[in-house]
């Protein structure tokens, strides 16, 4: 029962493809490539690639960027690599305050707010205690809070999908996010910075931890 269930699947996608094809490939070009063939200049292989050529450039401008979100996408990505070089200094910081490579790649993962992370680590470094790291920290963390309460109705489904939204509400954000009034490009917004950002905040702090462990502060 697979196998048959495989070949009608598979005659069903070349029918497509064939009827696909034939929309696209019409008029004089159709007639073209059907003289070419019976005159032998071209074979048969030959003047279905040129067919199925128009079905890739078809394919390819469904992948390309639409004007009104080129821009978003652009600022996020532009924002997110200006922020992300910061989190080389915060990987120095860390390992310098007597953190290790992955306590500092836990940090950044985990936490995600670059304020609360350099200040907490600018204490524990100046000899404070954890209590007092904590507390700044977590005041500092607070705005972020009243960000998720402004973004909220913007985020729909089911908890774990808000949970996981909440942990991308930062500064940078909230900006990009409120800075669109079409909903759809808010959500492109948030997202493209937010993935983009996070991926960024820690690839910076894992160079930044090891470039720190490699220095030897007594020389």
């Amino acid at each position: 029962r697979a196998f048959r269930l495989r070949e009608e699947l598979s005659e069903i996608v070349q029918r497509r493809l064939e009827l696909r094809a034939r929309d696209i490939c019409t008029g004089d070009q159709w007639d073209k490539l059907q003289q070419q063939v019976l005159d032998h200049v071209i074979d048969p292989w030959a003047a279905a690639d040129d067919m199925l050529k128009g079905i890739g450039a078809e394919v390819s401008m469904k992948f390309r960027l639409e004007p009104e979100v080129r821009p978003v996408v652009t600022s996020a990505l532009a924002l997110s690599g200006a922020v992300g070089v910061f989190a080389l200094a915060f990987g120095v910081l860390a390992v310098g305050a007597g953190a290790n490579v992955w306590q500092a790649c836990a940090l950044s993962f985990f936490t995600f707010t670059g304020a609360s992370q350099m200040s907490a680590m600018s204490v524990i470094a100046s000899g404070g205690t954890v209590g007092g790291a904590l507390g700044g920290a977590l005041l500092l963390a607070g705005r972020n809070g009243v960000y998720g309460l402004a973004l909220s109705p913007h985020f729909k489904g089911s908890l774990v999908k808000r949970l996981l939204a909440a942990h991308f509400v930062i500064d940078e954000t909230t900006a990009m996010m409120t800075a669109q009034t079409n909903p759809r490009l808010q959500k492109i917004a948030f997202w493209t910075t937010a993935i983009a950002l996070f991926s960024l905040w820690n690839l910076g702090t894992l160079f930044g931890a090891l470039l720190g462990s490699a220095i030897d502060p007594h020389t």
